[in-house]
């Protein structure tokens, strides 16, 4: 069965991010686990980028990096320039429950980089104790994998996952963040601007609804929109 996976996200620089200038932006993890667990928590860990906000080929990105005293919750980004940047985390074993720096959630909004350089410690939640969502798509052609993508009804762009089916359709989601979303699966996505919320308006009436609590496997076969070529 295919799942998705954050730990084979592969990041390209538009620009080391090592660079001097201004001054660094702290990032800080923080686990919220189960206190009926009965087992001790896992260390759950992320993947902090900044994207800047205006569409290219080469976007300029800026990687945090783990701080050298060895703390794994704690990282910075160095070098990022003055403007507007989208914070994309990726998340292993878990999912964010939370990101914020200051009063801006970053779930939602953009990062704001003055001139000056000085941001608020950007600040991530992970909690552990995600939904699963998993199903089938029917398949025209055997060994032609559909896309699958787990969109929030809320109509947040930033927390839409996708993952690719098996040759016989099979899908997982894992960790899914409690809420309602729409499955939408797709013969393919190339050129398919899925993260624009107008251009994917026009397909959420031929999705899946599912809801998805706390620790709760979810079953869905969402219909194959085929896309012309």
């Amino acid at each position: 069965m295919a799942s998705d996976s954050a730990s084979n996200n592969h990041v390209e620089y538009g620009r080391d991010s090592r660079c001097v200038g201004a001054p660094p932006i702290a990032v800080k993890v923080r686990n919220e686990t189960d206190v009926n667990h009965n087992q001790r928590p896992n260390r759950l860990s992320a993947a902090v980028t900044l994207t800047a906000g205006a569409p290219s080929l080469n976007p300029l990105q800026f990687v945090a990096r783990q701080m050298t005293n060895g703390d794994q919750t704690s990282m910075e980004i160095a070098g990022a320039e003055p403007g507007s940047y989208s914070v994309e985390i990726s998340s292993y074993g878990a999912y964010v429950k939370s990101a914020a720096s200051g009063s801006t959630d970053l779930l939602h909004d953009d990062l704001l980089v003055p001139e000056d350089g000085g941001v608020a410690p950007i600040e991530v939640v992970l909690s552990d104790d995600g939904g699963q969502v998993a199903g089938s798509v029917q398949l025209p052609e055997r060994d032609s994998p559909a896309t699958v993508l787990l969109v929030p009804e809320a109509g947040l762009s930033k927390e839409i996952r996708t993952v690719v089916t098996d040759a016989t359709g099979q899908f997982e989601f894992e960790q899914v963040r409690p809420g309602s979303f729409i499955l939408l699966a797709f013969d393919r996505v190339e050129g398919l601007e899925f993260r624009n919320m107008d251009v994917l308006s026009s397909y959420l009436s031929r999705g899946a609804h599912v809801s998805v609590a706390s620790r709760q496997a979810v079953a869905a076969s969402p219909e194959l929109i085929l896309i012309s070529k």
